[in-house]
């Protein structure tokens, strides 16, 4: 099929010119959110902070992922288990929350809590106790008991 040269210019023309209007409206709006920026430097706002909500705030990894992984009947991965977990409200003081996950997976495993499935991951057995024997409960439990 051959090309039509003058289309495909017509094209690229009409594409610059949207893009010149863009960029036009974004230099129009610089000298303003500088004047914000500046205003805001002199006087700070401290970001909204929103309460976590969700069943794994404030619960350690070790705890969190095989809660989370009760009710999933299929192997999971790593991420998965991660994003699962961030939105019930998990965090971790780790800038790397998905080598969190997989390390707390690996011991997981070492325990005989979880087991690999291929790439993914899955629960293993139906009850578990920390490492040092504080507590043990069914992973039927939402909260283990108090340490």
């Amino acid at each position: 099929m051959p090309v039509d040269y003058a289309e495909v210019l017509k094209e690229i023309e009409v594409e610059e010119e949207r893009l010149l209007t863009e960029l036009n409206t974004i230099r129009a709006a610089k000298p303003a959110i500088m004047r914000l920026l500046a205003s805001k430097k002199s006087n700070p706002v401290e970001p909204l902070k929103l309460p976590l909500r969700g069943q794994f705030v404030g619960m350690g990894a070790t705890k969190a992922i095989p809660l989370h992984l009760k009710n999933i009947e299929f192997a999971v991965t790593s991420r998965q288990i991660m994003d699962g977990l961030k939105a019930e409200g998990w965090t971790s003081e780790s800038k790397d929350h998905l080598a969190t996950v997989s390390a707390t997976l690996s011991q997981l495993k070492d325990m005989g809590i979880v087991r690999r499935l291929g790439d993914g991951w899955m629960l293993a057995r139906t009850t578990i106790s920390a490492p040092n024997g504080s507590w043990e409960m069914s992973i039927a439990q939402q909260q283990p008991p108090e340490q």
